[in-house]
């Protein structure tokens, strides 16, 4: 596969953030995970950057990116 294209689609669909380049997704999966103190013995808990995180702002909204495709 092409790098430019590789680099591209990471610009395009991934952010960094202080745990390291994340997707729409991603971000959204480890923000609804539990706190440490809500979560049970076996959950995943939300990792600390994201406790206070506002980074997730920084992603354009769905319909945005729909735009762009059409």
């Amino acid at each position: 596969m092409d790098k430019n294209a590789i680099e591209k689609w990471l610009k395009e669909h991934t952010r960094k953030c202080p745990i390291g380049r994340v997707t729409r997704q991603q971000c959204e999966k480890l923000r609804s995970r539990p706190l440490v103190k809500n979560a049970g013995e076996y959950d995943l808990v939300r990792p600390s950057e994201c406790v206070n995180c506002k980074w997730w702002l920084f992603f354009p909204p769905e319909e945005e990116k729909q735009k762009k495709v059409a």
